[in-house]
């Protein structure tokens, strides 16, 4: 058989390409493979160009598995910031778009971060994309509002959203979707649960549907909701080489070595990494070659989920050092030694992709015991110069808790008194308004009055003690109030609002006003406070049960609609807190006397009405100084109110 004819190959090699092109069945690209070729980087970006995979190997077998080839559905990256994330989610949406166009939906934490997303990371990469802006509908100004977070492209669609937007969540049923920053997640978003778990009820549909989650951690061990995905998975790690005896190992934080100067800095160019298995001192510039034949090593190879841990000794040359990383150290070490934990907190977040086992704050009574201090409660002690009261509402009795303040936030707690009684009955109330004509004895020989008083209105009889308030004189400064448990950050003194209204529904002026309380905030001040030495003293001579009282809650990381907040909660359901309401409420009083902007000059004046220079009450009395204002009282006899045109009482009026 003689040779084939060389137009005859020629045509059956035409045949073959058009077959290719326009008839046989098309393998899309995998991510990695999409990126090197397609992706352009545009200008401003920390490298920008044509993208080059290389330049982070270790993002290839991530890429590889969040591609349509990967019969996974689950990829989960606990990472560091600025290594892998924001990048992996946006080569995988260039890549469904072009090559396997689908609909496809990005979470942020929030609508307002969607929106920073869609105009500072998915616009200028399909801009500066060919591949992807001729896919891409152009965006108009009729439609750039929807255009931010909704983006059509030839056989799909891309949702931006936000985590707190239940009804975004459900708009649209996707193939694809990126949950990132799933630690800034709420945990129910508007009544209606996890967001996470309503978009995913989106792609029950989709044949070969894929999940990316990422996130840096920021909630405590074990409620981090990276760390726990990424704990359910394979658990990759990724294992580099030593340069010197080519064993392959994990990079972690203790293996990094610094010296430190005469003045005990560190020394960030010093910075090198042990072999744990030579003991070798590795230099920075050997880690491109680590990077390079590195390897993932799964701990648990047979789940379906894979995850990735990658933290920030991974960072490629030219990125983040190893010397930025030990100054970062260093200051943290140094913010911890002072009593701040946060910014160790940022640095096992942020830089080693770990979570911290919480440890909530918390005194413990035998601890406040032990510092408790040997002075008559029923007595004012020498420093404590204005007192305030809370009044805790009970069913059977009011729990009244006043303390003593003084210069420099110090304070003291006095005897509390329980007025057994129902508060429906109006002799329970003339019980209270004859404790609260009180006047103390003072460690200097004077006598001071209660200067304002706030009233619980929780429980059974709110309107009892609006009634109370309403007769009570104004210069008696008592308040109705009710404590906002589920807000924190607010102020300790929120805004009031008038209770009483006319037939018409106006407000009355001069009526009832219910306060609103931080509580969340007064005890975070509290807590402050105790545990400083000096500010709150307690004497020994208390119930055991008030020390109870007074440590029976802790505050620890919660999440809410709003992120991730730090609130108090008590130790047990059934546990009596009461003493420490008794705290916040006598707290919020000293605020709304403003004496904590009380200047130096009020001070002093108040300690000249009080304490005149005349000794304590129990020292041995000088008879060679003129000791008259002990007994003449009438003259040194203090008042409940000082007078209005005192300088006292005008820098109330002006604060």
């Amino acid at each position: 058989m003689g040779a084939p004819d060389a137009q005859l190959v020629d045509a059956y090699r035409l045949i073959d390409r058009l077959w290719a092109e326009h008839f046989a069945p098309r393998v899309p690209m995998d991510v990695d493979d999409w990126a090197d070729t397609h992706r352009v980087l545009p200008p401003g970006s920390a490298n920008p160009g044509k993208w080059d995979t290389n330049k982070t190997p270790f993002a290839r077998e991530i890429y590889k598995a969040l591609s349509d080839s990967d019969p996974c559905e689950d990829v989960v990256l606990l990472c560091a910031t600025q290594l892998v994330k924001t990048e992996a989610g946006l080569n995988w949406l260039g890549t469904a778009i072009c090559e396997t166009p689908a609909p496809f939906m990005i979470v942020q934490a929030t609508v307002n971060t969607a929106k920073r997303y869609s105009r500072l990371r998915v616009a200028p990469m399909i801009t500066h994309c060919p591949a992807l802006k001729q896919k891409v509908s152009r965006e108009s100004s009729r439609d750039a509002a929807n255009s931010m977070s909704l983006k059509e492209f030839i056989g799909g669609v891309v949702v931006i959203t936000g985590a707190n937007a239940a009804a975004e969540l459900a708009s649209i049923q996707a193939k694809y979707i990126h949950f990132d920053e799933v630690d800034d997640y709420p945990a129910n978003v508007e009544g209606q649960g996890d967001p996470i778990s309503i978009a995913r009820a989106r792609q029950d549909t989709f044949y070969g549907r894929k999940r990316l989650t990422s996130s840096t951690p920021k909630l405590p061990k074990g409620q981090s909701t990276i760390e726990n995905a990424y704990l359910s998975g394979t658990q990759y790690q990724y294992f580099v080489p030593c340069p010197e005896c080519g064993h392959k190992q994990h990079l972690v934080w203790s293996h990094l070595k610094y010296f430190k100067d005469e003045n005990g800095e560190p020394i960030a160019e010093s910075a090198r990494y042990a072999c744990e298995s030579c003991g070798v001192l590795i230099e920075e510039y050997q880690k491109e070659f680590m990077l390079q034949n590195g390897e993932w090593v799964a701990q648990y190879p047979e789940r379906k989920i894979k995850s990735f841990h990658l933290n920030s000794l991974y960072s490629p040359l030219g990125w983040l050092k190893w010397g930025d990383l030990v100054n970062e150290w260093h200051a943290a070490q140094k913010a911890l030694a002072l009593g701040n934990d946060e910014k160790l907190k940022a640095f096992i977040n942020t830089r080693l992709a770990e979570t911290v086992a919480e440890q909530a704050e918390q005194i413990e009574a035998n601890a406040l015991l032990e510092k408790a201090e040997d002075f008559d409660p029923s007595i004012v002690p020498m420093g404590g110069l204005i007192i305030t009261c809370f009044v805790d509402t009970q069913d059977n009795r009011l729990e009244c808790f006043p303390w003593a303040f003084g210069e420099s936030d110090q304070m003291w707690m006095l005897k509390p008194e329980v007025i057994m009684g129902d508060p429906g009955e109006d002799e329970t109330w003339r019980k209270l308004d004859a404790f609260l004509y009180t006047r103390y004895k003072h460690a200097s020989g004077q006598s001071l009055g209660i200067e304002a008083v706030g009233i619980d209105t929780g429980g059974h009889y709110t309107h009892s003690v609006y009634n109370y308030v309403r007769q009570a004189h104004p210069a008696r400064k008592i308040a109705a109030l009710k404590g906002d448990n589920h807000k924190p950050g607010i102020p300790i003194l929120g805004k009031a609002t008038v209770q009483d209204v006319n037939w018409r529904g106006g407000v009355i002026k001069n009526g009832c006003k219910l306060w609103m309380v931080g509580v969340n905030t007064a005890k975070d001040l509290f807590h402050n406070r105790l545990k400083r030495p000096g500010l709150v003293h307690l004497s020994k001579h208390m119930p055991p049960e008030i020390f109870d009282q007074l440590t029976s809650e802790k505050r620890v990381a919660q999440r809410t609609a709003r992120g991730i907040r730090y609130m108090w909660v008590k130790h047990h359901s059934n546990t009596r807190n009461e003493a420490l309401d008794g705290a916040v409420g006598a707290l919020w009083c000293a605020e709304r006397l403003g004496i904590s902007k009380y200047p130096q000059k009020v001070w002093e004046q108040i300690r000249e009405r009080v304490q005149p220079k005349i000794g304590s009450l129990f020292d041995q009395p000088d008879q060679t100084k003129n000791n008259q204002n002990l007994i003449q009282p009438k003259k040194q006899k203090m008042k409940t109110t000082l007078p209005r045109q005192g300088l006292l009482n005008k820098f109330r009026k002006s604060s």
